[in-house]
């Protein structure tokens, strides 16, 4: 705005306060106009004649005069008012003509609306009232864009109409009659047109009312003032009058109740004296520089801008909103964060100032309500600042309070206790001591220390008009299950809050919390429309916080670092260009990031789209990575643990991380202590960071996880929790040595058997649950169990009372105990740590139990297990192996009558394998374990029921299918060829085959072959053994270990080494070396799985062959290994994924087979104690299992 204007009439006006008033309510904060506006003839003027020869328009004068030519025979006329003349023409020359002469002497369309019309109808008026017959105002409309106005002629348009309205109160040309005019249109009008009246006295009630084109002696001025004012009386508020030179009937205005508001001061020298008023009053009334709280800031951040009075100002016009609207924030991040940066490090700390520290303080103020992340450098600078500052002022809070919450955000407690002691030693108001409360809580909050938090939040004393931290402290106990309170608490300050906005409806500071207190109530009582056309209106407002964090959270991208040289091809073949780009990601991303999760720390908003949740947390891992983490903790579920703790992941973790994260999570494993982290999730979390923790830190975990199973006694009723409890026991037993095993196992044995009943019994075979039957697997290594023999005799006791009780019986007895006592008697049994006495009697109460029947001993351990453990320590029968050999092969596929295949599940037929395997053990065992194996006869027997079956179900096997919908298909021909070559093919002799066995197995060789090339190599050696004719032999096999082709290779390094075997059995006449050799080429020259498989072989050689290799290969392995060493020790070599850590893993398993065959070996000793530390101190479990 022209500040000429403002500064004219300042001086000039002497009613200058009245005429600011009506301006300010104009342009009221809330958006809504508080002005109404009624228009006289006298605007009229303003127009623009079309032609300048065209008729004048007349006035009120000009009128008088007209009709008094046609009336001048009447005596007396001449003193007559014009309203008495209208009436005495009407009675005398009839009403149309009357409305003829006005249309003459009111040239509508000899006009058009003038610039003013435009400048006056952009003002934002409430509504806008005419007593003109022209339409200037209505076509000055339709060039208006940025308001709409709503024309009412009569008093039937008024229904349903909407402000901002022009309302023809006296008619309306052409034919919107009647043409208010004659003396007794105006005596009828009040009850005639009474809305109109109602109307206008609302509008005169409701806003400021002005009166625009009016003069004095203005008939209409005159009897509209008198209608409002006898219907008022005293309760009438004050009406402006905008006028010129109508200072002479000031008094007469006010008695009339009207303030007149003259510009005769200011335009008395102006030739065109009305329209320049309104062309002034209209600019002043714009008011374009007025400080409209939507349009904060006042002074834009910029480069050039970004000084100390800027952001002063800036910071005491601010709205008051408690979170920033996104459209304001973004514009700005990047140059309060670049200038900010850049000024704070300017800084010399030599010459350091109070203007400095008053300087920081805009700064962090910026910071704070733009929810812009400190960077490293700034804290730093800040750091040394506080260090080199005698903090004892008050002014040195703000700067404390950012490095406190910077401490916060980085989980460090030394940092965050050195700071809060600074404040601690400060004189705080009441604002302050709640905003280092609630840090003291958010920093006890995130390490999940609740017992505190409760403590502090007991302790925190909140008034009522302390709204925003009453909001916070009621989101906090929400959080924590104190619901009662919150609600309490909420509803509390939302009565407070509404009854301030009473006072102040525009304040944006309570509207913000307004919205954050209606949605944190929704969410405490379950109503998610709770409040919700308030919050529409408060989203109007750009104070709904909730909208707000949506804006915020749709605006995340993923966070790219853009450093570094790239190689990008060119337009022509094979030219390609180098760029090195040293820019980095834009700041708002990480902002944007860190916006989203400090509104919903503060003010616990609702997540509405979790995967741009998780794109923030995986954004603020390069601002804030363990705060970012363990917020994730809140709502993480399995799936996106496996996606964040990856192996990779935790590998790479520091041991301070750790170490937080066990504090944090640990708390889930006490039972009466309160945590904000699922049970389930936390426990599942730290299984997966198991490896990587330090030892104390596992025996913590230890100890912990045997307590809480000892307390927790619903683990099986919650599936969550018992699937997150078998992952920890099963990591915790692979990470351990053998002796740490044994310990572990022998304490789970102390806790109580939890019984299971349901009241469905075949829910006790899904829920199932005890601490030892993950670890089954590790009986056989673990060695003897020390477990008292009272403890290993109850389990016996309960296991025969139990036994014989099937579960499709009696629902009265809990089915689970039986499971239970077998689990755990199993566990012992298979690690030898049972008496002679305690074994025969586990075994007779087995072989009492229909171990044969499908009501078997156990629904939760294979049949075929039980059966091996009766038949390992009594041996089978000739009648038992009978009815073993002679049991049905289970079908996979079949037709039925109406010719539609019948899928089957997979359970029955891999049973049936597991089962037979005791029945016809593999060849490596009858070595090991120097049993007798059945007689060929029954090999036999069971190879001409597997030919029938095979021809039945051959085609099913090996054609690929598609998925059964209810079902998935398998691909059983691995398992059926690893038990065809492993427990038959291998063992039975050549000379007991028959003519139809040759042929049989050629024909299975070779469908296979045709289908599943892969799986049919693992046959060629049992197949070379006995001398079937097949195409293939040893040499085309070692032809296939120079193939691309993974698999293929992976099979035929299997295939050698079952060659190796044969070889040293006598049964293939071959030399070690034309095997051996492909072994450690493949080692030599090979990659990724091809690498692995065969370092996987070469260890399983050493183990149970040594002698395969020469001294020469022995030599070579060992020189790859090492080399391999070297490699890692000058990190050539970087773990970053999982094929990483499993080749890792095999060279370690060779490593120590290498070890065992050739320690005696002095000169190879420096680098085996090299190899040894190295395993020994590893962080993987796969790795230390090597040690030697």
């Amino acid at each position: 705005m022209k500040s000429r204007i403002v500064t004219t009439y300042k001086e000039k006006i002497d009613m200058y306060q009245h005429l600011e008033s009506i301006r300010q309510n104009l342009w009221s904060n809330d958006g809504k106009s508080r002005v109404s506006v009624m228009v006289g003839s006298g605007f009229s003027l303003n127009a623009e004649k079309i032609e300048d020869d065209f008729s004048e328009m007349a006035l009120w004068g000009d009128l008088k005069t007209k009709i008094l030519e046609k009336l001048l025979h009447h005596p007396g006329i001449v003193d007559a008012d014009v309203l008495q003349l209208g009436q005495i023409y009407e009675e005398e020359y009839g009403r149309s003509s009357l409305d003829e002469l006005l249309k003459e002497s009111i040239p509508d369309n000899n006009y058009e609306p003038g610039s003013i019309h435009s400048e006056f109808l952009n003002l934002p008026w409430a509504d806008v009232y005419t007593t003109n017959y022209d339409t200037l105002l209505e076509r000055a409309k339709s060039k208006i864009f940025e308001r709409k106005y709503q024309v009412i002629y009569d008093v039937n348009d008024i229904p349903n109409s909407v402000a901002p309205r022009i309302i023809k109160l006296h008619g309306s040309f052409p034919a919107n009659r009647p043409f208010i005019f004659t003396q007794s249109d105006y005596e009828r009008y009040p009850q005639q047109f009474s809305p109109f009246v109602n109307m206008v006295q609302q509008s005169i009630m409701e806003t400021t009312f002005v009166l625009l084109g009016f003069s004095g002696d203005d008939p209409n001025f005159e009897r509209w003032t008198t209608w409002v004012r006898n219907n008022l009386g005293k309760q009438m508020p004050k009406i402006y009058m905008i006028g010129y030179q109508q200072t002479q009937n000031r008094e007469q205005l006010n008695a009339k109740g009207i303030t007149l508001i003259d510009f005769e001061n200011v335009y008395e020298k102006e030739e065109q004296v009305y329209k320049q008023m309104f062309s002034d009053l209209f600019e002043y009334l714009k008011y374009s520089d007025r400080k409209e709280k939507s349009r904060w800031p006042f002074v834009n951040y910029s480069r050039k801008n970004f000084d100390f009075n800027t952001l002063l100002a800036n910071r005491k016009d601010y709205p008051g909103w408690v979170v920033m609207p996104h459209d304001i924030r973004k514009q700005f991040v990047k140059v309060i964060s670049s200038q900010g940066e850049s000024k704070i490090r300017e800084m010399d700390l030599a010459s350091f100032t109070d203007q400095d520290l008053n300087f920081i303080n805009e700064i962090l103020w910026c910071y704070d309500k733009f929810m812009i992340p400190m960077d490293y450098s700034t804290q730093i600078k800040l750091e040394s600042i506080i260090d080199n500052l005698h903090v004892s002022s008050h002014k040195h809070y703000s700067l404390l309070k950012s490095l406190l919450t910077q401490s916060r955000l980085e989980f460090d407690k030394k940092k965050f206790d050195k700071y809060l002691r600074h404040i601690e030693n400060l004189e705080l108001n009441k604002a302050e001591s709640n905003e280092v409360m609630y840090e003291k809580i958010l920093f006890h909050y995130a390490f999940n220390n609740i017992n505190k938090v409760n403590q502090l939040l007991n302790e925190w004393s909140i008034e009522n008009k302390d709204i925003e931290w009453g909001i916070k402290k009621a989101n906090v106990l929400f959080k924590l299950k104190r619901t009662e309170e919150a609600e309490k608490s909420l509803k509390r300050h939302l009565q407070t809050l509404r009854s301030l906005l009473a006072i102040d409806n525009d304040s944006y500071k309570l509207l913000s919390l307004e919205s954050v207190a209606l949605a944190l109530l929704g969410s405490i009582i379950g109503n998610s429309n709770y409040g919700k056309k308030r919050l529409e209106f408060l989203e109007t407002k750009k104070c709904d916080v909730n909208k707000e964090f949506d804006f915020v959270l749709l605006s995340v991208k993923p966070y790219k670092n853009l450093n570094g040289t790239f190689k990008t091809r060119e337009f022509d073949p094979g030219k390609t260009k180098v760029s090195t780009t040293l820019s980095s990601p834009p700041i708002e991303i990480l902002c944007n990031s860190f916006t989203v999760f400090s509104i919903r720390e503060q003010y616990g908003v609702n997540v509405s789209d979790k995967e741009q949740y998780e794109q923030a947390a995986e954004n603020l891992k390069n601002l804030f990575p363990f705060y970012s983490l363990v917020h994730r903790f809140l709502i993480l579920d399995i799936e996106r643990i496996e996606k964040i703790f990856s192996r990779e992941y935790v590998f790479e973790m520091e041991s301070r991380k750790l170490e937080l994260i066990s504090d944090i999570l640990i708390v889930s494993l006490q039972k009466d202590t309160i945590s904000v982290v699922k049970r389930h999730i936390a426990l599942e979390i730290i299984s997966r960071l198991y490896f990587a923790f330090e030892k104390q830190i596992k025996l913590k975990i230890d100890e912990m996880i045997i307590i809480f199973m000892k307390k927790e006694k619903n683990i099986s009723s919650d599936l969550n929790l018992q699937k997150a409890v078998k992952n920890l026991l099963n990591r915790i037993t692979y990470d351990k040595n053998k002796v740490e095993k044994q310990l572990f196992i022998q304490s789970l044995f102390e806790v109580e058997i939890e019984t299971q009943k349901r009241f469905n019994d075949h829910l006790i075979i899904r829920d199932f649950y005890d601490p030892i039957l993950p670890l089954l697997d590790y009986s056989y290594e673990i060695g003897s169990l020390t477990i008292s023999e009272s403890l290993v005799n109850e389990l016996i006791d309960s296991l025969e009372a139990n036994i014989d009780r099937g579960i499709y019986t009696s629902t009265e007895v809990d089915k689970s105990i039986k499971e239970a006592c077998l689990v755990r008697l199993v566990m012992l049994r298979n690690s030898k740590s049972l008496t002679l006495e305690q074994l025969d009697r586990f075994v007779s109460i087995l072989k009492e139990a229909d171990v044969n029947s499908f009501n078997s001993a156990s629904n939760i351990l294979y049949s075929s297990l039980l059966r091996s453990i009766i038949n390992n320590e009594l041996g089978f029968s000739e009648a038992e192996l009978e009815g073993m050999v002679s049991r049905e092969i289970p079908i996979v596929i079949e037709i039925d009558n109406n010719n539609v295949e019948i899928s089957y599940g997979d359970s029955d037929l891999i049973d049936y394998f597991f089962e037979m395997e005791h029945v016809f053990p593999n060849y490596i065992s009858l070595i090991k374990n120097k049993k007798a194996k059945p007689d060929d006869e029954f090999y036999l027997r069971w190879l001409d029921q597997f030919y029938v079956w095979w021809k039945a179900q051959s085609f099913y096997l090996l054609t690929e299918r598609e998925e059964d919908f209810f079902m998935k298909l398998n691909d059983y021909i691995p398992f059926i060829v690893s038990f065809l070559k492993n427990n038959i093919l291998s063992v039975i002799l050549k000379r007991n085959l028959r003519e139809k066995d040759f042929v049989e197995l050629k024909k299975i060789y070779e469908e296979i072959e045709l289908q599943k090339s892969h799986a049919a190599i693992l046959l060629i050696p049992s197949y070379e053994r006995l001398n079937v004719d097949i195409a293939h032999k040893h040499t085309w096999l070692l032809e296939q270990l120079k193939q691309k082709d993974s698999i293929k290779v992976r099979y035929s390094l299997l295939a050698i080494y079952e060659y190796l075997h044969f070889i040293t059995r006598k049964e293939i006449s071959l030399p070690y070396s034309l095997f051996s050799n492909g072994i450690v080429d493949t080692i030599n020259y090979g990659t990724g799985e091809n690498l692995k498989n065969a370092l996987d072989v070469a260890a399983d050689c050493l183990k149970l062959m040594p002698f395969v290799f020469d001294k020469n290969e022995i030599n070579n392995l060992c020189k790859l290994t090492f080399n391999y060493y070297n490699l890692i020790q000058e990190n050539k070599i970087l773990f970053s994924n999982l094929d990483d850590f499993e080749t890792l893993s095999r060279f370690t398993k060779l490593i120590f087979y290498l070890y065992s065959e050739n320690k005696a070996v002095e000169s190879l000793n420096p680098y085996w104690d090299k190899w040894r530390n190295y395993i020994k101190n590893h962080k993987l479990p796969e790795i230390r299992k090597y040690q030697f």
